[in-house]
């Protein structure tokens, strides 16, 4: 997950963006922030992941400049259904299938897994664990279709790795 380009390093550029152009208009930074996010995303060669990621970035950022409240849940259906009505074979894709059932994990039981585990461990120890546990689990049925397997080892090592290459990354 690190070295694929995913979700998590438009997140990262797309903050960082943020940060950076938060003097500038709302439409100003929106249109500045769209504009390198879509030529990230072409340089990359449009990956699901970065295309699902781009399009809920878009709807996520625009919600400000419309005075609507973002929905994460619905910025992420609508995404699937821009690239399925883009490319409607897209559906058979391994890709495309990975990346929307490891956000759909993350959506729904990251924080209710955060929230049962709480009370016993701190919320900085506990978010990227919660977080890895929730997207492994909801990679899991489309993994175990198509590679007939299970790294539970991968869990772990993400829990480490995620935070420093987070890091590696905006420093970088």
């Amino acid at each position: 997950h690190i070295f694929a380009l995913s979700g998590l390093h438009i997140a990262i550029f797309a903050w960082v963006l943020m940060l950076v152009l938060k003097p500038l208009s709302p439409i100003l930074r929106y249109s500045i922030l769209t504009l390198f996010l879509v030529v990230y995303t072409a340089v990359a060669g449009f990956p699901p992941s970065l295309v699902r990621s781009l399009i809920m970035s878009l709807f996520l950022f625009s919600a400000d400049i419309f005075n609507r409240r973002n929905d994460t849940l619905t910025s992420l259906s609508a995404s699937l259904i821009v690239v399925l009505l883009i490319n409607p074979f897209q559906i058979f894709s391994v890709g495309l299938l990975l990346s929307y059932f490891a956000v759909l994990g993350l959506l729904l039981l990251s924080n209710p897994l955060t929230d049962l585990l709480s009370p016993y461990v701190s919320k900085q120890v506990l978010t990227p664990i919660a977080s890895t546990v929730s997207a492994t689990l909801g990679t899991f049925p489309v993994s175990s279709y198509f590679f007939k397997r299970f790294q539970v080892y991968s869990v772990i090592t993400n829990v480490i790795a995620i935070p420093i290459s987070s890091a590696s990354l905006i420093s970088a």
